[in-house]
């Protein structure tokens, strides 16, 4: 009832705010005045603006965010550009500025195909037992998630790395691990037996496979089956949304307690891996769920997992090799995942790749939607 009276308030005062009023930052033709605002505030506020909005094609949803983030985009590349031009450009404006025109260096890029990715393949093959697995794994790990700020719990990653001041202790900064491996943004899309997860369950493993075939994989199909039968154990192991949104569960452990709790990865040579292994203790953000995937590396073969990494060093670089990777990538990650008719323009992509490369060693895109509403605006 209090809801209602001040929803009515609300549109009243709109109603009546006179035209030479002060800007004030409310876009009043965005409302819809036939809609009760105390029967569905958000349709109110937003109805006219969603009637008239159309959706660009190469995206998936449409905001204000989105106008900002296409504004920054724009002058970003204005910069980038003009960083090129200069005959006294170093440093890191130098680097950055060599990325870009790199990524959009078309030719070059195709006349390489997937040789930038035999290193890493080769790599992979190598892998003689456990611990050099353990040190691999420990290898992909990236600064690629935040738990509050950006409530960004995805990573394709084994796990993932968020630094943040400690939560008993704000004067000192302490590592956050949490839970990751998978290819697709969230655990359902492993477990739903929604006919949209089987589809991008169905769709991810023809989409590996084709890109596995790409990278000169003799085995392409097997190692893409195999790969997502260890990816649907490490959802089954994963926590879920509202588990990892659970801030009570995060649990404080030192670097000797991770081997005794999460058994079956070998820690020191993970933790030397990730570049870890001098930190003191650890706040594992889905500890149960760690321990699950820890007991995977452990259970499973060195043959399965290897195959795991090797789909997905294909598929995480996909985005920045010849065309018909990036076109494949595209079908799924754009088309299926997120519902994007449309791939953005190149100089859009180089733009989000280098503001990628220089914010975090991360690669690869995160999708969150499986439908494209085409007049509904995305809330945020």
């Amino acid at each position: 009832m209090v809801r209602r009276v001040i929803a009515s308030l609300l549109s009243l005062a709109l109603a009546a705010a006179p035209s030479s009023a002060a800007p004030h930052g409310v876009d009043l033709a965005g409302l819809d005045r036939a809609v009760a605002p105390g029967d569905d505030f958000y349709a109110f506020a937003n109805g006219g603006w969603a009637a008239k909005t159309e959706i660009a094609p190469d995206k998936s949803s449409a905001s204000v965010w989105e106008q900002l983030d296409e504004t920054a985009r724009q002058h970003t590349v204005e910069l980038i550009q003009a960083a090129a031009k200069r005959p006294d450009v170093a440093g890191p404006e130098k680097q950055v500025a060599d990325f870009y025109a790199a990524y959009m260096d078309e030719a070059a890029i195709e006349a390489k195909g997937s040789a930038p990715l035999a290193p890493l393949l080769a790599e992979i093959a190598a892998l003689a037992d456990k611990k050099q697995l353990a040190r691999a794994l420990g290898q992909t790990v990236r600064a690629d998630v935040d738990a509050l700020n950006a409530t960004e719990f995805h990573t394709p990653h084994f796990l993932g790395l968020w630094v943040v001041q400690a939560l008993d202790d704000n004067t000192h900064y302490a590592p956050y691990l949490m839970q990751g491996g998978l290819l697709m943004p969230d655990r359902d899309y492993y477990l739903s037996a929604k006919p949209e997860m089987v589809t991008a369950r169905a769709k991810l493993e023809a989409t590996l496979t084709q890109l596995l075939t790409l990278a000169g994989q003799k085995d392409a199909a097997g190692i893409a089956k195999r790969a997502l039968a260890l990816e649907l154990k490490l959802a089954k192991a994963s926590a879920s949304r509202v588990e990892s949104e659970d801030l009570h569960l995060v649990q404080s452990w030192t670097r000797e307690q991770l081997a005794k709790k999460a058994p079956g990865l070998d820690w020191a040579a993970f933790l030397d891996g990730a570049s870890l292994s001098t930190q003191p203790r650890f706040f594992l953000w889905q500890p149960k769920a760690i321990t699950g995937l820890s007991a995977l590396v452990g259970s499973e073969s060195l043959k399965t997992w290897k195959d795991w990494l090797t789909a997905h060093a294909v598929a995480e670089h996909a985005p920045l090799l010849s065309k018909a990777f990036v076109d494949a990538d595209f079908e799924f990650r754009g088309k299926t995942l997120s519902g994007t008719p449309e791939q953005q323009p190149r100089w859009k992509r180089g733009v989000d790749a280098t503001a990628t490369r220089w914010a975090t060693p991360s690669v690869g895109s995160t999708c969150r939607s499986t439908s494209r509403p085409r007049r509904r605006p995305a809330r945020r």
